[in-house]
């Protein structure tokens, strides 16, 4: 199925298949950057001829809190040191 599309004031045709139409490790191998959201690129003769990448959106990381969970407190953080710092002496 050939069809064109708008893409930056550009016309471009665009094919498009189902998964079915493929051979299974294809759809193994488009299903896995579904998932991840990498690209791949396929060389022909040691030169890139298409690169193929995820149509579904990647979900932003959220700016605050993506770290929490991931610290240990070890000691009491208010206390006071029980060695004197170097600085002092």
């Amino acid at each position: 199925m050939v069809y064109a599309k708008t893409v930056a004031n550009m016309e471009v045709d665009t094919m498009t298949i189902t998964t079915t139409d493929l051979p299974e490790a294809l759809q193994k191998l488009f299903l896995e950057i579904g998932q991840t959201h990498q690209s791949l690129t396929v060389m022909h003769e040691g030169h890139p001829i298409v690169v193929i990448s995820s149509a579904i959106p990647k979900k932003p990381r959220p700016a605050f809190g993506f770290m929490q969970g991931t610290g240990e407190i070890l000691d009491d953080l208010i206390d006071p040191v029980e060695q004197p710092w170097d600085v002092l002496q």
